[in-house]
């Protein structure tokens, strides 16, 4: 009788093997949460790569546009602020900084961060467009033509180096209105369209230029097609009110003001139109609470309506 071969193998039992995540693979899952707009999760993600890599610019940098994006403008000057340590003389860095304190308001440091990218890197378009829309600021702001001619320079620049830019085909076209050349703003605010035809403020900004030639059915147009795109667009809403207001169809006016107010209830421009236009149709009582309203939101001209209207 045969017997039976009973064959024993051997059994390898091995740990199975864990993926540490690495510092770049959370800088990458940190972008991608950021192009989705989930900026805290964003955040986060940075962090773990920074505490895995205290030395990485690339996390310090991605984060800083992820505080900027969430409007964490003082965070991300620091975030950018710590990857220029890492690594100075970065240009992109450099030009991501001098936007965040652009938004604060810090005009001189925004200037030197842009002058030095450009030194840097004078092939980077981004930067002669931030520096430009600075530099339109900063002239709008005291209607200094030298102001706005350096930055019709700069935004020239930035053409120059990208003509497919619409958000630089619409600042120019503000600096040439500014400037008063009109004719030449339309045709940049014309090609910034061309360019994106889904831009509501290109549209909001040739309507206001159109306003200024007296082509005021161009304007209504271009107004009426920036609240297609944006039914929530208060600027384009409260200027199609002005227009209404300039024509003399007050009630119209009205209604385009109310539209603004319940999209922006704080929005001091809009009660203090809206009051304009109450005065017209002989609604003084409703005028003075709009004008203390625009007041409250220290809209420019309102005390100058209830010293007109309500005393």
């Amino acid at each position: 009788m045969k017997k039976a071969i009973l064959f024993l193998g051997l059994i390898y039992i091995g740990t199975s093997c864990k993926h540490h995540t690495t510092a770049l693979e959370y800088i990458t899952q940190g972008d991608t949460e950021r192009k989705l707009n989930h900026y805290s999760k964003a955040d986060s993600l940075y962090g773990l790569a920074i505490n895995l890599d205290p030395k990485n610019d690339i996390a310090y940098n991605n984060r800083g546009l992820n505080r900027f994006n969430a409007g964490k403008y003082a965070e991300a000057i620091d975030d950018y602020s710590m990857s220029l340590k890492i690594k100075p003389g970065d240009a992109t860095c450099l030009d991501n900084r001098g936007a965040a304190e652009h938004e604060l308001g810090q005009a001189r440091e925004a200037i030197r961060d842009y002058n030095a990218a450009i030194t840097i890197d004078p092939s980077l378009g981004i930067v002669y467009y931030d520096r430009g829309l600075q530099e339109y600021d900063m002239g709008k702001v005291d209607g200094d033509t030298n102001k706005l001619t350096i930055a019709l320079q700069d935004l020239n620049k930035a053409i120059e180096l990208n003509s497919k830019s619409e958000n630089v085909y619409d600042v120019r076209g503000l600096v040439k209105r500014r400037l008063g050349k009109l004719e030449d703003a339309i045709q940049d605010f014309t090609q910034g369209i061309s360019i994106n035809p889904n831009f509501k403020n290109l549209y909001n900004d040739r309507a206001l230029t159109y306003s200024d030639l007296n082509n005021n059915e161009a304007a209504k147009a271009d107004y009426t097609a920036a609240i297609k795109l944006d039914p929530n667009f208060a600027t384009a809403l409260d200027n199609l009110g002005w227009l209404y207001y300039l024509s003399g169809d007050y009630q119209e006016a009205i209604k385009n003001f109310n539209k603004t107010i319940e999209v922006d209830s704080t929005s001091g421009q809009a009660y203090l139109d809206r009051g304009s236009a109450e005065i017209k149709t002989g609604d003084k009582d409703k005028a003075c609470a709009d004008f203390y309203k625009a007041k409250k939101y220290n809209m420019n001209g309102s005390q100058e309506a209830i010293d007109a209207n309500c005393k």
